[in-house]
């Protein structure tokens, strides 16, 4: 049919044209593969990522979590200390207004002695001024009645 020499070129060009259609489909799976590759690539990428941003996400939730606790925490002691400042200065007040309501009273029970005493005071000079007065009286009644006893003797004597 064919010439020997013709036969071998066309199965030279028949074999490398199956081996040409062999590389083209070895490229073609090749590249199927490689893209199936990049995209089980990419969808692993983006599993990471998500799961990367749930824990930032979780890691941000437990931040704020603990914020508030802190700032609850703070408002809490903010608040005791407050109350136990109100609860001082209330005690304190209270104190105070004993302390003086203690010392109007001292004071009283002071005027109140004073005037006692001012009034024995002058109760007693009144009774030594009377006492004075008396005797003064006495001893006039005293020295009249001997002026006149003496006078009387004299009389007496000479009559």
């Amino acid at each position: 049919m064919f010439p020997p020499g013709k036969r071998d070129v066309k199965v030279k060009a028949l074999e490398a044209a199956e081996a040409s259609k062999r590389i083209a489909e070895q490229k073609e799976n090749d590249r199927k593969l490689k893209k199936e590759a990049m995209k089980l690539e990419r969808a692993k990428q983006e599993q990471e990522n998500l799961k990367k941003q749930e824990i930032e996400k979780k890691k941000k939730e437990e931040d704020r979590k603990k914020k508030e606790a802190e700032m609850a925490w703070k408002q809490e002691m903010e608040k005791k200390k407050k109350e136990e400042e109100r609860k001082r200065k209330e005690f304190e007040m209270a104190d105070r207004k004993r302390q003086r309501e203690e010392e109007d009273k001292r004071l009283k029970e002071a005027k109140k002695r004073q005037r006692i005493a001012d009034f024995q005071r002058q109760q007693r000079e009144a009774d030594e001024k009377l006492q004075a007065e008396k005797e003064l009286k006495r001893q006039a009644m005293v020295r009249a009645l001997l002026l006149f006893c003496s006078s009387k003797l004299c009389l007496t004597i000479v009559v």
